[in-house]
């Protein structure tokens, strides 16, 4: 399989599996938002105006994993 063919074939699962997850709004709304909510909290609210430049990027990544991570926990419990 050609690489062009393989990434279209992930490509399409990923749409249908967004479309999966926003079928069900109470399952997709939560995991959307909280990393965001949580990031703007303890990101910008509470480590905005620390000295490290770094927290506030080390914050961000953390909440990225947690936000790219959690939609697909509840896919392997089914």
């Amino acid at each position: 399989m050609s690489g062009a063919r393989l990434l279209r074939a992930y490509m399409i699962e990923a749409k249908y599996e967004c479309l999966r997850t926003l079928r069900r709004p109470g399952f997709a709304v939560p995991f959307l938002l909280l990393p965001v909510a949580l990031y703007l909290f303890f990101g910008v609210v509470l480590f905005g105006a620390s000295k490290d430049p770094n927290t506030a990027l080390f914050i961000f990544l953390a909440f990225s994993v947690f936000g790219v991570m959690g939609p697909g926990m509840p896919a392997s419990v089914k």
